[in-house]
């Protein structure tokens, strides 16, 4: 059997950026499947499989809402090598056209709290998410779109440069050798205290776990600052949506993500079973700080032993979240910042 198009293309030439894959025809008409790739296939390590689904629902979600391509939008799927995505879309146009709706798209993902369809009723396997690392994923294309795709022609700058040193690093490690190389240098020949340098790079992520342990091997003392997203937190989240659920009206969203941070002494197994009635019953608001009375089944003809001790759980997981938080709500009626 011939090879299909998308697997003649030579992969060890293939960089991260948005390609035309293909053209079909459909009798007039024609649809486009492009190449979104964030990985350089077989030189860089994939996709986290959780992270690549949470990505596949939102961005999905995104493109499915924007009131310009959600018309065009045939597609939106995962690689199975996990290392992009292919987008479908009616008609053609070139790579460029989609830059902004991609970047935009990517962008999106840092501002999702939560994602979407992620429940058993929505999805095949909701619980196989990565919200956290979706974001970094994201974080990383869209810094490289901006940085790499569709950049204008730069001339180069006739000036000579003075203290700048260009060096072609063989990788990571050997980068990070030779700048720990020349602090040494700094200090011990031209006089200068650690104090007075400072390392710059353009992720630090990248970096994590080789500059730190090569500055140590050179006896270099140092402060990493690293940038951590603190709503991702779950102490923060845990905040967020306790203010969230009793300032907005219990929705059932802020519920499942207060549940979700860890911090609550609930088990999965519990929130698990709380999360499949309250979507088989539609509940969220006001429902939600009332008794739950309803089968877990849904509407099956009787009650049964299992269904009463499984209605105890979701009942108990209830009581448990809702009641301290309407009181909490009567408590700081009236209150602010400072008083509360």
């Amino acid at each position: 059997m011939e090879l299909i198009q998308s697997f003649s293309v030579d992969h060890t030439r293939i960089v991260p950026g948005i390609f035309t894959s293909r053209v079909d025809r459909l009798g007039e008409y024609s649809v486009t499947t492009y190449d979104i790739r964030l990985k350089r296939p077989n030189r860089e390590p994939v996709i986290d499989v959780a992270a690549m689904h949470s990505l596949e629902h939102i961005i999905a979600t995104y493109l499915r809402n924007d009131p310009e391509w959600k018309d065009e939008v045939v597609y939106w799927g995962p690689m199975g090598c996990l290392t992009g995505f292919y987008l479908i879309l009616k008609g053609e146009r070139a790579p460029r056209e989609l830059y902004s709706l991609m970047l935009g798209a990517f962008k999106s993902v840092e501002d999702a709290e939560e994602v979407p369809g992620a429940a058993p009723v929505n999805c095949g396997r909701y619980l196989m998410h990565d919200l956290g690392m979706a974001k970094w994923y994201a974080r990383e294309f869209a810094a490289y779109l901006e940085e790499n795709v569709f950049r204008r022609h730069c001339r180069p700058c006739e000036i000579e440069p003075k203290n700048i040193t260009v060096y072609s690093a063989t990788d990571l490690h050997d980068e990070c050798e030779f700048v720990a190389r020349r602090i040494k240098r700094l200090v011990i020949e031209n006089g200068c205290r650690y104090s007075d340098i400072s390392i710059i790079c353009r992720d630090e992520k990248n970096y994590r776990g080789v500059l730190d342990v090569i500055l140590e091997k050179y006896e270099i003392p140092f402060f990493m600052d690293i940038h951590r997203d603190i709503n991702v937190m779950p102490a923060v989240r845990l905040i967020n949506s306790i203010f969230r659920l009793i300032t907005e009206g219990f929705a059932r969203e802020d519920f499942l993500s207060m549940l979700k941070t860890g911090l609550t002494y609930i088990s999965d197994k519990e929130i698990s079973a709380f999360e499949n009635y309250i979507y088989i019953w539609n509940l969220s608001g006001k429902r939600l700080c009332k008794p739950f009375t309803q089968n877990p089944r849904g509407y099956a003809e009787e009650f049964t032993v299992d269904d009463r001790k499984a209605l105890d759980v979701c009942e108990s997981v209830r009581k448990r979240i809702a009641e301290p938080l309407l009181a909490f709500r009567n408590e700081i009626k009236g209150k602010n910042g400072k008083e509360i």
